[in-house]
């Protein structure tokens, strides 16, 4: 836990831009080309230990535990309420 690591993304677009931001993760696309120099990037960043920066909200521990209880505390309402059942 906390330690960096290169990352590439296979992807055209992120929901995670904060992350891009601090250069914590290489966005590559969906191209041989451009995901070949996204490898090489992030392999570069590794070897010059240049991890980026911690963005404030990523670094929190027990993050499946607290996942979990909102799951569990919003059930039984999204059952009620969205999908219509009897409880």
């Amino acid at each position: 836990v906390g330690k960096p690591f290169p990352a590439v993304s296979i992807r055209t677009s992120t929901e995670r831009p904060e992350a891009l931001d601090a250069g914590c993760f290489v966005l590559a696309g969906i191209d041989a080309d451009s995901l070949l120099q996204a490898v090489e990037m992030a392999v570069g960043m590794q070897r010059a230990e240049c991890f980026g920066t911690p963005v404030a909200g990523y670094t929190a521990e027990n993050v499946s535990m607290k996942v979990a209880r909102i799951i569990q505390s919003y059930t039984g309402i999204v059952n009620k309420i969205v999908w219509r059942k009897d409880e």
